[in-house]
């Protein structure tokens, strides 16, 4: 089994609800990337290692096609994916 390795930034469980509050400030969709960004950029961490980074790009994008239909949608075809809220 692999061990999980703890992000430096955001607790556990907390990922989705920040990604979240990200997207409800949103002028439009965004990918995994720029949500990361934005995420990242409101906790203040400037100088970021990459790795840390690309983990956390991937675990957001995992916690968001978890999330499709429900909380948040796709917009579009292609690739990367671009997040929106999902309308209710």
């Amino acid at each position: 089994m692999k061990r999980r390795r703890p992000n430096p930034w955001f607790k556990r469980g907390t990922v989705f609800g920040h990604a979240l509050d990200v997207l409800r400030e949103a002028e439009g969709p965004l990918t995994a990337r720029e949500v990361t960004g934005r995420m990242l950029a409101a906790k203040g961490v400037a100088d970021a290692d990459q790795k840390a980074v690309r983990d956390l790009i991937g675990a957001l994008n995992s916690s968001l096609q978890n999330h499709r239909g429900k909380a948040v949608e796709t917009v579009g075809d292609g690739m990367p994916a671009r997040w929106i809220l999902a309308s209710r």
